[in-house]
């Protein structure tokens, strides 16, 4: 039996996250030690799966295909 959202009967917890420093600006203004420190809060309070939205024009920004622009 395949057990994807339980392990030993007991239930994953899980949150989206948005770094608490910087929120939905979080990838252009990357700060590691934030992201730590909120991983390791969200940790004590039993979180133990995390969602993060990778947010289109920051990380496949569109780009011109024609001359002078």
């Amino acid at each position: 039996m395949l057990k994807m959202f339980s392990k030993d009967n007991e239930y994953y917890l899980g949150v989206n996250y948005w770094a608490s420093k910087d929120s939905i600006n979080m990838w252009e203004n990357w700060d590691a030690e934030t992201v730590e420190k909120d991983f390791e809060k969200l940790s004590k309070y039993g979180i133990n799966v995390i969602r993060m939205f990778l947010l289109w024009p920051v990380f496949q920004p569109l780009k011109a295909l024609w001359a002078n622009q």
